[in-house]
């Protein structure tokens, strides 16, 4: 027995009996001994005794007790530890197995499924701890011990203390002695920097994996001071070169594991784990930006678009060739967009959110022609977007938290899709609209029901949807966009569907409170919340994980960045990727079809809710500039001004004999149901005064005007009031559910609506002007905004795309007679009754959606880092 050994002997007996030596490392040596106390074998680290004399045994143990309530299935648990005399030591379990270095020692190289393994446990291992704060400092693989398969992370805190302890680098190096073991230091921590963090266990995680598909360490050299410079400059080889076989994924993440800058690692060990095991994750495409990208002539519109990032250099492809060369690193605020246009042939975006995935490899979009659209994935390395099948229809569109699967709302249906292999299911049968979605890390999903901004919940792999926060019926109280925060704790969302205030619900404790002004917020793993103010303009600020809130000064990114007023279509990765659909809007056009389907276009640019007077010769309708009412005349093809002070007047509806037409009007200061004399001449008389809206819908026979009441909260009933206001409004439907869009039929016995009673809009007859108990829906799979034909028996509807009519038989309780597509159309809004049926039944006026040419713009992590926490 050595002298060190006898000495320890005698000091520790009353507690542990020293068998022998175990190993000898270069802060520590290890002894097996017997517990006496508890009858068990345990370790003994004793640290050196020339550093033992610099730490003090005060500091050392105060500190090292910070790890004894680590507490994990892969983390090996602290026992003890103390001074005795000149000795310094802690102690753990004696594991049975062996050492992940002398594993790779025997074996060299390990199997793809052994490696993931080991790296998802030591990253499990290092997520817990630095959750609580704590980095390990110095992960290497003499540090992994695997008992019966299981990998355990020994010597957590260790490093922690001896560096806490030692009171700076200088003093240990001049010992001779570093924390950390050089092959798998981050550079920050080669370069003496203390203050370390997560990343550099991430990094040190991502060498360990690469040694382990590879056999050797990412970086070798014959002197440290060589390895250092290594590891301060030169990229490892792909993991590729020497293991072909090993997939992209696993090669991409160890490779954003190494990064250089801890800003380009993953901020947390937990996604390093997801990346490896996500088929789908890729790093974007390195380039150098040549010029800026001018708008390409016409001839030149989809020829090749050079574009990048100084910062990481992006190469995209823009019709799609892309020139990829290296660009040297610089600041974040000299990045600049990347802008690209889709080809016609390759699915022209069209207004809508696209989705950035997690990892910040792969674009969705919904794309193609207006009426026809779907999703459209682009991977960053890929020279051409492709359609997602099953996705026709698709909106707002969202990813799971690995990035496998896609989220989207069709046919009145969350849906998902998984990329990999096209397998499709649907999430919750009838979700008639919602503003925003997130997909959580524990596979649930929250998404904020329209029109009240709802939060509900349902399980990624299907069920009913649950209500998780009702909001209170005021404006300001919705859950509009909701994202999930890191840990799946909290949410951040808006409080109105156009912007109002930002929010953060925790969901443990129900607690919300709202903070600022803004539109979509997202939060990225630099440690910021991204999202768009009142000016249309994106914005990062630096949140507080702990104290969920905005710190710090904001930052407004470069107006080329910006996108709109009242709208945020952009999405942002983890990492901060960031993706957005430069809306141009969707041009409106009002034309007139036959039921052949033959279109004549009226009017390009300028149409909203229009209808026919009773002899069918004019065309009142909406245009939007500005925003007043006037009339088109079908046998001059001329217009003439309605309403004079654009005020959002809307919603026109004709008195039988053609001499009045109603409307509503959207005024700051009032929002009220107007009458007013066809020819325009004569005051307006005020016909209904309440909070919120009112959209005419009908002007029966019988001198009554019915309208849609759409108060403060956004619910919606049908009322009437007496066209002459001899009689006050009342309420035809009031009820829980939204119903709208009431047209009566040419006798006066019926009104047909539509109402989301079912679980989503379908279209019911009723009689009129009481209601029954038991109306009966006459549509099929969905309908909304009925009109009646001018014999009282066919109704018409809409149905996505399509014009339905049904014949229906009324001599007793209504019933369907047959029912048939009378033409396809891209209909503007689902949501208004943007149509109408001609006297002669026959012709139809319909405002169609036309899509303006969008603009794509990505961007790698254009956002400044937050300024350091104190």
């Amino acid at each position: 027995m050595s002298e060190i050994l006898t000495r320890l002997s005698t000091v520790l007996a009353a507690r542990y009996e020293l068998e022998r030596q175990l190993g000898e490392g270069g802060m520590a040596t290890v002894y097996l001994a017997r517990d006496l106390k508890h009858g068990r074998n345990v370790a003994i680290k004793v640290l050196r005794p020339e550093l033992a004399a610099r730490l003090g045994s005060d500091r050392f143990v105060q500190e090292i007790k910070v790890t004894a309530n680590l507490q994990h299935p892969n983390i090996l648990p602290l026992f003890d530890s103390g001074a005795a005399e000149e000795f310094l030591y802690y102690v753990m379990p004696y594991v049975d197995g062996e050492s992940l270095r002398a594993k790779l020692e025997h074996d060299r190289q390990l199997s793809l499924e052994e490696t993931i393994a080991i790296a998802k446990a030591v990253a499990a291992a290092l997520e817990y701890a630095h959750q609580h704060g704590i980095v390990h400092r110095d992960i290497k693989p003499e540090n992994v011990l695997l008992q019966h398969g299981q990998a355990l992370v020994a010597d957590f805190g260790i490093a922690l203390a001896v560096s806490a302890a030692g009171g700076g680098g200088e003093r240990l190096t001049e010992a001779g002695i570093s924390v950390g073991t050089p092959n798998y230091m981050s550079p920050e921590q080669a370069s003496g920097d203390r203050a370390v963090d997560a990343r550099s266990d991430i990094y040190a995680l991502g060498a360990l994996t690469y040694e382990m598909l590879t056999g050797d360490p990412p970086h070798h050299a014959s002197t440290i001071p060589a390895l250092v410079a290594k590891i301060m400059s030169e990229k490892p080889s792909p993991i590729s070169r020497s293991r072909e076989l090993v997939p992209a994924n696993v090669d991409a993440a160890v490779q954003r594991a190494l990064a250089k800058s801890p800003a380009d690692r993953f901020a947390r060990a937990a996604h390093f784990a997801e990346a490896l095991t996500n088929p789908g994750f890729r790093l974007p495409i390195t380039g150098e930006v040549t010029s800026a990208a001018p708008t390409p002539a016409p001839a030149q519109k989809f020829g090749l678009l050079a574009g990048g990032f100084a910062l990481l250099g992006l190469g995209l492809v823009a019709g799609w060739v892309v020139a990829r060369a290296r660009a040297p690193r610089a600041a974040p605020q000299e990045a600049g967009p990347a802008v690209f246009y889709l080809p016609p042939d390759s699915g022209t975006a069209v207004p809508g959110y696209p989705a950035v995935s997690p990892d910040g490899s792969v674009l969705v979009y919904p794309g193609g022609d207006a009426g026809s659209n779907r999703l459209f994935l682009r991977r960053l390395r890929d020279p051409a977007p492709a359609p997602i099948p099953g996705t026709e229809g698709a909106n707002s569109a969202f990813f799971s938290a690995d990035g496998a699967w896609i989220g989207f709302l069709a046919d009145q249906s969350l849906k998902k899709v998984r990329l990999e292999d096209g397998a499709e299911g649907i999430i919750a049968p009838y979700v008639e609209a919602m503003a925003g979605a997130t997909w959580g890390e524990a596979d649930t999903i929250l998404f904020s029901a329209l029109p009240r901004g709802s939060l509900l919940k349902v399980p990624a792999k299907g069920g009913s949807p649950t209500p998780l926060v009702i909001a209170r019926q005021q404006l300001d109280s919705g859950f509009y966009f909701p994202q999930y925060l890191p840990g799946g704790g909290a949410i951040v969302f808006n409080t109105l569907s156009t912007g109002g205030q930002l929010g953060v619900l925790d969901l443990k404790t129900g607690k919300r409170k709202t903070f600022g002004r803004g539109l979509r917020p997202s939060y990225i793993e630099s440690g910021q919340l991204v999202f768009a103010n009142p000016e249309g303009r994106l914005v990062s600020q630096a949140f507080d994980l702990d104290r969920l809130e905005l710190a710090g000064e904001a930052s407004v990114l470069p107006e080329d960045l910006g996108v709109g007023r009242g709208r945020a279509f952009y999405s942002v990765s983890r990492g901060g990727v960031l993706g957005i659909i430069r809306s141009a809007g969707t041009a409106l056009d009002l034309s007139l079809y036959d039921r052949a389907g033959k279109q004549q276009v009226l009017l390009r640019n300028a149409s909203w809710a229009p209808r026919f007077s009773p002899d069918g010769n004019l065309i009142a309708y909406g245009d939007g500039n500005p925003d007043d009412l006037w009339i088109y005349d079908l046998r001059t093809q001329t217009r003439r001004r309605f309403t004079l002070d654009g005020a959002s007047s809307n919603d026109p509806a004709w008195s039988p004999d053609g001499k009045y037409i109603a409307f509503s009007v959207d005024r700051p200061s009032r929002k009220d149901l107007l009458v007013r004399a066809s020819d325009g001449t004569g005051d307006e008389r005020q016909l209904v005064v309440r909070e919120g809206l009112q959209w005419p819908s009908d002007w029966t026979r019988t001198g009554y005007i019915v309208y849609t009441d759409v108060p403060l909260d956004e619910d919606r009933d049908i009322w009437v009031v007496k066209a002459d206001g001899s009689e006050p409004p009342f309420a035809y439907l009031d009820t829980p559910f939204l119903e709208k869009g009431g047209d009566v039929s040419p006798d006066g016995r019926w009104i047909a609506y539509d109402s989301n009673a079912p679980g989503r809009f379908e279209v019911f007859v009723n009689t009129f002007p009481k209601p029954s108990a038991s109306p009966v829906i006459v549509s099929s799979a969905g309908g909304r905004n009925p009109r009646w034909g001018p014999d009282g028996r066919e109704l018409f509807y809409w149905n996505e795309d399509r014009l339905i009519a049904v014949r229906l038989d009324l001599s007793g309780r209504p019933r369907v007679v047959n029912s048939s597509t009378i033409l396809k159309a891209s209909y503007a809004s689902a949501d208004h009754p943007n149509y109408d049926v001609h006297p002669d039944g026959r012709r139809f006026v319909i405002v169609t959606g036309r899509a303006r040419p969008q603009r794509i713009i990505v961007a790698i992590n254009p956002f400044s880092a937050p300024a350091p926490r104190r």
